[in-house]
C-alpha cells in the first residue's frame, strides 16, 4: 500500500518545478479517525479486547485515508490508500466477546441475542477529480476513486443462545465473504476486488460572515469481487460433554456451504457539514454535523487567527465529548481529536495532517 503511495509521490516531486510553472498544486492529505461505543480503541485494536474497559455499545468504526497528488487548473489526480472497518452488533455480542477475551465467566440463566454485521476493507487506487468555481461565492467538486481491494470481509452472524447453569443451546446463522477466513480458518483463494467510489463537495459563502461546506463521501460506490470465498452456515449447539478436568465441552453442529461467489462490497455513505460564522477578522464560530450509518454526531467550536499565516481551531463533538484541536496555515494543517487525555482510554481518536505546495 505505502510503496504505491511513495512511488507516486516521487513521480509528483520529480515534476514539481513543471507543475508550479503550470499553476499546479501538489498536496498530501492524511485523515485517520476511529470511534467505539464499547471499549477504548487501544484495547480493541492493539490489545485484542483484553482489558477492563467495557460499556456495552452497538457500534464501532474506523476510516483512514491517505492521499497524495496534484491539482492542475481544477483537475485533480492523486494516489489514495484506505482502511475501512465497521462493526454493528448487539450489546450481548459485545459482552460475550469481552468476557471471552478476558477469561471472565459467562452469566448463566440468560438468553443472549446475537447479531454482528461487519465490513473490513483495505484498498489502494487512483483518484480523479474536478473542482469548479461557479462564482466567487460557490465552489463544487467531485472526486472518483478507482480502487483495488486486497483485504476484505463482509457479512453477518445472527441468532440466539440460551445459557443455563450447566448447558447452553442455540442456533446461529452466518453468511460472509472474506480474503482470509478468521472464523473457521478455511484455506481458500484470495481474489482481489475492483471498483469505484464517488465523493461530492460544496463550499458556499452565504453572506459576508456566514459560510457553509458539505461533503458527501462514498455517496455512490460499486466494488465487486469475482469468485470471492464465502461461508454460509448454521451452527446448532446441542451436544454437551464433560472434559477430564471437569469442564463443560460443547461441540456445535455446523452445517452449510463453503464456496465462491461474486460479491459486491457495500460502503455506507458518510456526510459531513459545517457552518462558519465570522465575528470579525480574528474570531470564527463553527457548528457541524457528521452522519454515518444510523448515527449523527453534532459539534461546536471556534477559531482564532493567531497571526496572518497561522490559525487555531477547537471543536467539541457533543455526542462523544471528543475535543479536536487544529493548527492551520495556507500551506499545512495538523489536527488531533480525542475524548480522553490518556490516549490508552480514548474511545474516539483521530489524526489529520495535510500539506500544500
Amino acid at each position: 500500500m505505502f510503496r504505491y503511495l511513495i512511488s507516486f509521490s516521487f513521480f509528483i516531486i520529480s515534476f514539481s518545478s513543471v507543475l508550479q510553472a503550470n499553476e499546479t498544486e501538489f498536496y498530501f492529505d492524511a485523515n485517520l479517525y476511529g470511534h467505539s461505543q464499547t471499549s477504548s480503541i487501544t484495547q480493541i485494536v492493539l490489545d485484542e479486547f483484553e482489558g477492563e474497559d467495557f460499556d456495552g455499545g452497538e457500534h464501532s468504526f474506523t476510516h483512514n485515508i491517505w492521499e497524495i497528488g496534484g491539482v492542475y487548473k481544477g483537475l485533480k489526480l492523486a494516489a489514495v490508500a484506505r482502511y475501512d472497518y465497521t462493526l454493528n452488533y448487539t450489546e450481548d455480542v459485545a459482552e460475550l466477546v469481552f468476557r471471552e477475551k478476558n477469561d471472565k465467566p459467562i452469566e448463566t440463566n440468560r438468553t443472549y441475542d446475537l447479531y454482528l454485521d461487519v465490513l473490513h476493507m483495505r484498498s489502494t487506487g487512483l483518484k480523479l477529480g474536478y473542482q469548479y468555481k461557479v462564482n466567487n461565492d460557490i465552489k463544487i467538486s467531485a472526486d472518483a476513486s478507482w480502487l483495488q481491494v486486497t483485504s476484505y470481509m463482509q457479512g453477518f452472524i445472527d441468532g440466539r443462545v440460551e445459557v443455563t447453569d450447566d448447558d447452553y443451546v442455540g442456533d446461529i446463522a452466518l453468511d460472509y465473504v472474506y480474503s482470509k477466513d478468521k472464523l473457521l480458518d478455511r484455506i481458500a483463494r484470495r481474489p482481489k476486488g475492483y471498483g469505484y467510489t464517488l465523493d461530492f463537495h460544496v463550499q458556499s459563502k452565504l453572506t459576508d460572515s456566514l459560510a457553509l461546506s458539505i461533503s458527501f463521501l462514498d455517496v455512490i460506490n460499486e466494488i465487486t469481487i469475482k469468485e470471492a470465498p464465502y461461508t454460509a452456515a448454521n451452527a446448532t449447539s446441542n451436544r454437551l460433554s464433560i472434559s477430564p478436568e471437569g469442564l463443560i465441552d460443547v461441540k456445535p453442529i455446523l452445517t452449510g456451504v463453503e464456496d465462491y461467489r461474486d460479491h459486491r462490497l457495500k460502503l455506507e455513505p458518510r456526510y459531513d457539514s459545517e457552518f462558519l460564522y465570522g465575528f470579525d477578522e480574528l474570531w470564527d464560530v463553527y457548528a457541524g454535523v457528521f452522519h454515518y450509518d444510523d448515527y449523527t454526531y453534532p459539534s461546536l467550536g471556534f477559531g482564532y487567527k493567531v497571526t496572518e499565516s497561522l490559525g487555531v481551531k477547537t471543536v467539541i463533538d457533543l455526542k462523544t465529548q471528543a475535543l479536536e484541536l487544529n493548527l492551520q496555515s495556507q500551506a499545512w494543517n495538523v489536527g488531533l481529536i480525542s475524548d480522553d487525555f490518556n490516549l490508552n482510554d480514548a474511545r474516539t481518536f483521530g489524526l489529520s495532517w495535510s500539506l500544500r505546495y
